[in-house]
């Protein structure tokens, strides 16, 4: 299976005429989704025969934007996948990430006991101005609303924001009656008493682009309105940064939390404390910092307050019996009161917070290890292994403490472990040496028992199913460094790689992956398999229509100077005459290649049987392991 992105953009609002519940481009396993319930797909549209088509899953939840990774399959020309419709969703829409063509707008309402939703026609109607297609249809959005509100009067008082925010675009969609509507509910909302936050909100939507009038005169009218509220509430603080800034705030403090008690206590000045609390104890005052961690009310203020203020004590060796009680506090407060509204997976929430409790065990074990007590900063350590398996400094740490205090056998188990597995840093190579001459009193044999792990750990590698695909190639036709056109077809009943580089800002890194790509090249010198390295080199626009005489140069200058002779081909540049962000590399483009040293596998029917995620620090080992896995696939 490999996992693709897939966008779900769904909308929890409160509880119409049902419209298209199924597409050309796309097959729902029913056309009556429910929240909670398991739905089956098959995608066929435009991006379906594309390389690595980047199939998202969004939704969006109270202005959030959210998106989640799903395991779908893709076969051939059309994609198959399944995801569960979130329990608080009302309607969603599935579509290819980056294509925002109109063409393909599949959105869905959802369903109850077989009945569609009170509330998903309002849901649909967002949908189609949110902004994840070429055109936000304020049109379509401002039908859909009157539907509802036709069906469900009840709900008009309600969703009366999320209705204008739909719908209200003086330029975009000119609609006096929608202007008039909106200037009626402020008026009385100013006379009769609606929420600040309501009014606040609805300040913002009038002076949106289209609407001339005066931004200063709207939000006079609030603050005449709510002389307390939140917005005059944002000024004072604005102020009160300034005099911070100075030193000279106390007496502002007190007069904010005295008028300002209600935003007070909601958290309202939270990020001041925690500013306020970091200088105290920046300057070892501990006491002054503890004032400000009883004022702050989010727990998760408070823990990045705990947090900074152990690793500080640490770093500084001032108080470290504090700095304990401080990680120990950070540690509790690393939860949520209840699951956050984005998260689809319970599971892998849980164990992202765990993560978080590993990375503080971490700074615990420390805290321990330079008060003398390592047995009690292994035992943390333990444990924050346990829940955390992908901080190196974990691991770094862990190995680091076993050989000082004396386990060098266990260290080099540990150490030759994480060889094995793909998971071994710098450090913790260095560190496998030192425990090797600790555990057996010399260097002899070290380079055999180093080769037998590497060897070991290319035989249990696997590729990631992530990575592995089924898709046709798709032919292009560029200039090599001979300056004669070169088309991916004519290398056809023949296995091909694909090496997406660039000889920009390269990085150690990634020299050493285009030497290790070098060599493999090298070692399959007189197979069948056809190497060619795709440059992606930053041009000049004259140098681009002159034939890329200076590129060529360049590339030609790279490949000696590094010794280097695998076939490189220069991807076509394509510069946006109005914005950079819209420049591209057409090869690059076509085969969805984000970034360099990336590789492709392509077998001799033509097929991409694997697609590459070089990632920073990727271990050269693990590039070179894993290209040559993927080679496998197709000899």
């Amino acid at each position: 299976m490999k996992p693709i992105l897939l966008v779900i953009i769904a909308f929890v609002l409160s509880s119409g005429n049902v419209f298209a519940q199924q597409y050309d481009g796309i097959k729902l396993s029913t056309d009556k989704p429910e929240a909670g319930q398991k739905i089956s797909f098959v995608y066929t549209g435009i991006f379906a025969k594309k390389i690595d088509p980047r199939i998202n899953i969004y939704y969006e939840i109270n202005g959030g934007l959210r998106w989640k990774l799903l395991d779908l399959k893709h076969n051939g020309a059309q994609i198959e996948g399944s995801f569960t419709v979130p329990d608080s969703a009302l309607a969603f829409s599935i579509k290819p990430d980056n294509n925002l063509a109109s063409s393909e707008i599949f959105i869905f309402n959802v369903f109850k006991d077989g009945k569609e939703a009170k509330g998903a026609l309002i849901a649909s109607a967002m949908l189609y101005t949110c902004g994840i297609y070429d055109n936000r249809n304020y049109k379509k959005a401002y039908e859909l609303y009157n539907q509802e509100f036709l069906r469900y009067p009840d709900l008009k008082p309600k969703n009366l924001l999320g209705y204008y925010q739909s719908v209200y675009s003086p330029y975009f969609f000119p609609n006096p009656a929608i202007s008039e509507e909106l200037e009626k509910t402020w008026a009385d909302s100013l006379a009769n008493g609606k929420s600040e936050e309501f009014l606040t909100r609805l300040a913002d939507l009038r002076m949106r682009i289209g609407n001339s009038l005066d931004p200063q005169i709207i939000k006079k009218e609030v603050l005449t309105k709510y002389p307390n509220g939140a917005l005059a509430f944002n000024d004072d603080v604005k102020d009160l940064s300034a005099k911070i800034k100075s030193g000279d705030f106390a007496t502002a403090l007190t007069a904010i939390e005295i008028k300002y008690g209600p935003q007070v206590k909601k958290g309202g000045l939270d990020f001041v404390y925690l500013n306020l609390g970091q200088k105290q104890f920046i300057t070892n005052n501990t006491s002054g910092g503890e004032d400000y961690l009883l004022k702050i009310q989010s727990k998760q203020v408070k823990k990045e307050l705990y947090l900074f203020a152990g690793k500080l004590l640490l770093k500084n060796n001032w108080d470290l019996q504090k700095a304990e009680k401080y990680i120990q506090q950070a540690i509790v407060l690393v939860t949520y009161d209840k699951q956050p509204y984005y998260v689809f997976d319970k599971k892998n929430w849980q164990k992202s917070l765990d993560g978080y409790r590993g990375t503080y065990l971490d700074i615990s074990a420390q805290i321990q290890y330079q008060s003398g007590n390592k047995p009690g900063a292994i035992e943390r350590l333990k444990t924050a292994l346990q829940i955390n398996d992908y901080d190196e400094s974990i691991k770094e740490h862990y190995i680091q403490y076993l050989l000082e205090a004396d386990q060098a056998k266990e260290a080099l188990t540990t150490a030759s472990g994480y060889v094995i597995k793909q998971k071994a840093t710098d450090a913790i190579k260095k560190m496998l040496r030192d425990a090797y001459l600790k555990d057996k009193g010399n260097a002899v044999g070290y380079d055999a028992y180093y080769s037998d792990l590497l060897k070991k750990a290319d035989e249990q590698y696997t590729l990631p199913e992530f990575g592995q695909f089924n898709v046709p190639c798709i032919d292009f036709t560029i200039t090599g460094t001979d300056n004669k056109s070169v088309s991916l077809s004519v290398y056809k009943g023949k296995p091909i790689v694909l090496y997406f580089f660039s000889m920009d800002y390269n990085t150690p890194q990634q020299d050493a992956f285009n030497a290790s790509f070098n060599k493999i090249v090298n070692a399959h010198q007189g197979s069948n398999i056809v190497f060619l390295a795709i440059d992606k080199t930053s041009v000049s626009e004259t140098d681009e229509v002159n034939g890329k005489p200076l590129r060529i140069q360049k590339v030609n200058k790279f490949l000696s100077d590094n010794g280097f002779n695998f076939k490189v081909l220069l991807d076509d540049f394509h510069r946006d005459p109005i914005s950079t962000s819209g420049s591209y590399y057409a090869v690059s483009k076509l085969y969805s290649s984000d970034s360099s040293c990336q590789f492709y596998v392509i077998d001799k029917n033509g097929i991409v049987r694997y697609k590459s995620f070089p990632y920073s620090p990727m271990p050269v080992e693990q590039f070179t392991r894993e290209l040559t896995a993927a080679l496998r696939l197709v000899k």
